[in-house]
């Protein structure tokens, strides 16, 4: 259809697309707010003469226009004027001339009745050309005539005999609008239609992937050749490669800003498709978390750790390192997704999201050691990402340098066994899951 990137259909396509949209449900009434405003004559015909064509299959169309030329009027089986929220005229469009003629409002020969009624409906009554007997004391204010008319008038009666033959509605407004809305495919069948859609928009459109990409590609070029095959010796290698590990989560947390955009960018689609029955909620979550995480978080931290791995030198087993890096991006990234699912603004969800970030940076245990925090302030680390993504690799690292690196781990309070390890990895699960349930539930 078209984004800020590319340009798309045009915008009487648009609204065939918009309409085709709302024919996935095969709805029995369709409802239309102008479709035509903006189009130019001959796109706007055909967009009716393609609503006419639905009708005629049997489908309630109800639309307003705004000054539809004579071809297009002509296409209408039924009309409702309103003036000043009264109705004015109801019931056949090619009644509402005669309508007119009866009650004083001659429509001249070769002119558009639908530009006749509004110049009526509107109180311009000079270029209604009304008949003399209108010319005089009530062309100032027409709408007390007008409204009187049709309801004295021979068709409202019939209209109004007509609905009330349809009978009346059995139950109440109220439990109407609290039905709960039936999905015509299954949850498997929504989740995978969403999922190729949401796949097919990310290769029509691959520049954020591939910026994101690139970006991990260099990030990890500067950090391999300032931390090139560091030495394990206790003098240095401790210093130089904790450095690197931490420098490795921070750009891991703070390269998913970019994750914020995810619910703010489709905001207004999400709430028209959903609200229009088309899928679960949940079926619009899963598929833009799955969308997002495989090719701007998993595709460009693989590159980034091939990278990293060969670079500074081998130290732990490449598929945990990639692991544990992929966990730490994952689990930043939800809660960036949690920001985005809550704010509506792509510069405060920026904001919002930063300080959390800086905090958890401060209280991971690498810039300031954890023992010496103060008592109300230490209940900051549970729940830092900095801490068990720096934590998760130190244990496996550190076996490298033996007794000394155990000696650095005591210091910096890290509980270094395989028990500190896996409690590492469950509260960075944990945190995910817990991120991704608060914006599932914001979604809602």
């Amino acid at each position: 259809v078209g984004n800020e990137f590319v340009r798309g259909v045009s915008g009487g396509e648009r609204k065939r697309v918009n309409i085709g949209m709302e024919m996935i449900l095969d709805p029995p009434v369709l409802f239309l707010d102008e479709p035509t405003t903006g189009l130019d004559a001959n796109t706007a015909n055909s967009i009716v003469l393609l609503l006419y064509k639905l009708a005629s299959g049997g489908r309630n169309i109800i639309m307003s226009i705004h000054q539809p030329r004579y071809s297009i009027f002509s296409l209408f089986d039924r009309l409702l004027l309103l003036n000043k929220g009264d109705i004015v005229y109801r019931g056949p469009a090619k009644q509402a001339v005669d309508h007119f003629k009866s009650i004083g409002f001659s429509c001249p020969r070769f002119h558009n009745p639908a530009d006749f009624f509004l110049d009526i409906v509107g109180g311009d009554v000079n270029t209604a050309r009304l008949i003399v007997a209108m010319e005089e004391d009530e062309q100032s204010d027409n709408s007390e005539k007008l409204l009187e008319c049709f309801r004295n008038s021979s068709l409202a009666r019939e209209e109004d005999k007509e609905l009330k033959s349809s009978g009346n509605v059995n139950y109440s407004l109220k439990n109407q609008v609290m039905e709960t809305t039936h999905y015509a495919n299954g949850f498997f069948h929504q989740l995978a239609t969403v999922v190729r859609r949401t796949g097919l928009n990310i290769l029509r459109n691959p520049m954020t992937s591939f910026v994101q990409i690139i970006i991990m590609i260099i990030f990890a070029v500067l950090i391999g050749l300032i931390y090139f095959q560091s030495d394990t010796s206790f003098k240095s290698g401790i210093q130089n490669r904790a450095g690197c590990f931490f420098f490795l989560v921070m750009t891991q947390v703070m390269s998913n800003l970019s994750a914020l955009e995810l619910f703010i960018n489709n905001r207004a689609h999400f709430i028209h498709e959903s609200a229009s029955g088309y899928y679960r909620v949940s079926v619009y979550f899963i598929a833009q978390i799955i969308a997002d995480l495989i090719p701007n978080r998993l595709i460009p931290n693989t590159f980034f750790s091939v990278i990293i791995y060969f670079m500074i030198g081998r130290f732990v087993k490449f598929f945990f390192f990639l692991f544990a890096l992929v966990l730490t991006a994952v689990c930043a990234s939800s809660m960036a997704f949690l920001v985005s699912a809550s704010v509506r603004v792509f510069a405060i969800a920026n904001a919002v999201v930063a300080l959390p970030y800086i905090l958890m940076m401060l209280f991971g245990g690498f810039l300031v050691n954890i023992g010496t925090l103060l008592d109300w302030l230490e209940w900051v680390k549970y729940v830092s990402i900095f801490r068990y993504g720096i934590n998760v690799i130190f244990v496996k690292a550190f076996s490298f340098f033996s007794t000394t690196g155990e000696i650095y781990m005591e210091a910096q309070g890290i509980e270094y066994g395989v028990w500190g390890l896996w409690v590492n990895i469950v509260a960075l699960g944990s945190m995910c899951f817990g991120f991704l349930f608060l914006a599932y539930i914001q979604m809602r």
